[in-house]
């Protein structure tokens, strides 16, 4: 399977996809930094969708959207060193919270972007993996300070936790991205 190659005022070109290493850094360097000049715009669409879904969550979730956030935050607990499952729950977690904005068109773009939201987590969660021991452990605390500001209904704390959550990746990003 190939992918597209958009360039502003040089068209369109089906590119052959290349048999990727497990570790994103492991790349050649220009298909690394293409990757994760690609990830790094993956992380700012998240970053501002995101943090405005954490926001409404906390003002829209009922209590069933509470209880299935704390069921995926009690598995990530539990399969702490499970590396797929601990990406499955993290996309989970995320569209979770669209689906607690009560917002058709935050869940619909959500949705449309979960394909690349998983792609972006493997490949974020590859890199703290490599240059860091309890990123598990990170995450889940992460996760578990944006539900407990949903659950309190503070929308701004959950805005808050939710961006720099996603702040955090893209620093990790910027520490492993080839110079």
């Amino acid at each position: 399977m190939g992918r597209l190659d958009i360039r502003q005022g040089g068209g369109t070109f089906v590119k052959e996809a290349p048999a990727e290493p497990s570790h994103p850094a492991q790349q050649q360097p220009d298909a690394w930094l293409d990757r994760s000049r690609s990830l790094r715009h993956i992380l700012e669409v998240r970053q501002v969708l995101e943090s405005g879904a954490a926001m409404l969550a906390a003002i829209h979730r009922t209590d069933e959207h509470l209880a299935q956030l704390r069921e995926t935050l009690d598995g990530m607990a539990s399969q702490l060193s499970d590396e797929h499952f601990g990406e499955q729950a993290d996309v989970r977690f995320h569209l979770q919270i669209a689906a607690a904005t009560d917002n058709p068109v935050i869940i619909d773009l959500m949705t449309s972007l979960s394909e690349r939201l998983h792609e972006s987590m493997k490949d974020t969660r590859a890199l703290w993996f490599y240059s860091e021991r309890s990123t598990s452990e990170r995450l889940l605390r992460e996760h578990t300070g944006i539900y407990e500001a949903i659950a309190a209904g503070d929308g701004a704390e959950a805005s808050r936790r939710m961006s720099q959550h996603i702040a955090k990746v893209m620093q990790v990003l910027d520490r492993e991205q080839p110079q």
